[in-house]
Order: structure tokens, then C-alpha cells, then sequence
């Protein structure tokens, strides 16, 4: 499923202490795995690519994963004694930087707000026909053209992407988006009428249809792009019906 993307990575050297942080982290409901090798880290971070990844400085050969995984567009959380390595790491973009020997359920509960939180979206890249979803990087394309949207509309496409050709109930959109299935499904009627905006797309769409009841999906076979021909011709017929009679 789509909710398994929130997986966190966690890189620490010393096993006990990484285990301790992995087991606190899935009492909170995080998906984790964790690594104390470069290798292990770079291995886990493209088998199951991360949401977060946790990263504790005093790991050999910590700038290259930092690199790897920023450089992905991962979210990162560091550990580090030394200040002026926090602060690096905070220059360098990374979430949050904290001392080595850090509360490890504290630690969990700051995760998974910054997992959470709409700035940390999932690691996830697909495309449905003419549509392309990059969360990792914060980019959608539409029929090869860049589109900007809301970072919630994004993750909107993602989910729609992830299940192209079947509709999605929006009980499991209220729970990705905001995870909270019994939250108002205008929410989510808002959101999509955004991407259809975005996209260009009428309510009447056969790209992105809704079922009424249940909720909506994405059918990359039914290309709105042969919709809007076939509206184009027939409006032309219509047109050149009409001019002999307003002669």
C-alpha cells in the first residue's frame, strides 16, 4: 500500500542504540529498518526508499549517505555531539539535529510529527498516462510540462497514481492525506477539484472520474485528450449546423 512509504531509515553505529530507536519508532506506528554500514544504509535507502531517515554522525562515512539521501530529496534528522556539525547539517537542510544520547521516545514522537506533517511527504515516483508524480523531488507533470501545485494536491495525484485504472474509496484518501478516515470527505472533494483545475481537467473528465458514493480514481486509458477532440469536432458540427439557420 501507499501508507508503506513512511518508513524510516535509521544509520547508527552501535546496533543496541539503533534497535532501541527502531523499536520506538514502530510502538508509534512507523514502519523502520535501520543500518550501521554505509553500504546497509544506501542498500535500504533504494530497496525501500524512506520518508525520514534518521542519521547518527558518529557512523563511518556518514557524509556520503547524508549526500546520497539529501541529494534524493529525503528528509533527514541528525544526531551529532558536536554543535557545529548540527548546525551544518541544519545549513545543509536537514529537519532537525539533536545530541547523540537523545530521549529515544522523544526522538519517535518528534519523528513521527515531521513524517506527519505536510512538509515530509512520501518517497514515492509513478506515472499514469500523461501524468507524472515525483514526491521525493516535489514535482508533477502534466503531458511533459511542470505543473505547480499545493504539496497536498501532489500527494493527492501520488495516491491516484500509485492506484491508476481503480478508484479509491475516500476513506483511504482522508487517511493518507491526513490521516484521519473519518475526517469531512469535502476535504477531499476540494483537493480534487484543485488537481482538476491544476490539470486543466473538466467534472466530466474520463482521466480523473469519480465514483459517486465511494471516491474517485485516475484511468490513464480513457486520455482526456481524445475527450476533448471528439468535443472539438462536435462543436464544430454544431457551429456550421447553426450558421445556415442564423443566416
Amino acid at each position: 500500500m501507499f501508507a508503506a512509504s513512511r518508513t524510516v531509515l535509521v544509520l547508527a553505529p552501535d546496533p543496541s542504540r539503533c534497535g532501541e530507536l527502531v523499536g520506538a519508532l514502530q510502538r508509534r506506528g512507523l514502519p523502520s529498518v535501520q543500518a550501521s554500514t554505509l553500504e546497509e544504509a544506501v542498500y535500504w535507502a533504494e530497496e525501500e526508499p524512506p520518508a525520514l531517515a534518521i542519521l547518527d554522525l558518529r557512523a563511518q562515512r556518514w557524509r556520503p549517505v547524508l549526500a546520497h539521501l539529501r541529494g534524493d530529496g529525503r528528509a533527514v534528522v541528525v544526531l551529532a555531539d558536536d554543535p557545529q556539525q548540527r548546525r551544518m547539517a541544519l545549513e545543509a537542510g536537514c529537519l532537525d539535529a539533536s545530541p547523540t544520547k537523545v530521549d529515544v521516545d522523544e526522538l519517535a514522537l518528534k519523528v513521527r510529527a515531521f513524517v506527519r506533517d505536510r512538509r515530509v511527504l512520501p518517497a514515492f515516483r509513478g506515472s499514469a498516462g500523461p501524468l507524472e508524480v515525483d514526491l521525493a523531488h516535489g514535482w508533477l507533470r502534466w503531458r511533459g510540462e511542470e505543473v505547480a501545485v499545493p504539496r497536498q494536491v501532489l500527494l493527492l495525484a501520488a495516491v491516484l497514481v500509485a492506484h491508476a485504472g481503480q478508484p479509491v474509496p475516500t476513506a483511504t484518501l482522508l487517511q493518507e492525506l491526513w490521516h484521519d478516515p473519518w475526517s469531512r470527505p469535502a476535504l477531499v472533494h476540494k483537493t480534487v477539484w484543485r488537481l482538476r483545475c491544476a490539470l486543466g481537467l473538466p467534472r466530466a473528465s474520463a482521466f480523473l472520474r469519480a465514483r459517486r458514493g465511494y471516491g474517485y480514481g485516475i484511468f490513464p486509458d480513457a486520455d482526456d485528450v481524445l475527450d476533448r477532440s471528439r468535443t472539438v469536432r462536435l462543436d464544430e458540427r454544431a457551429s456550421a449546423g447553426a450558421s445556415p439557420r442564423g443566416a
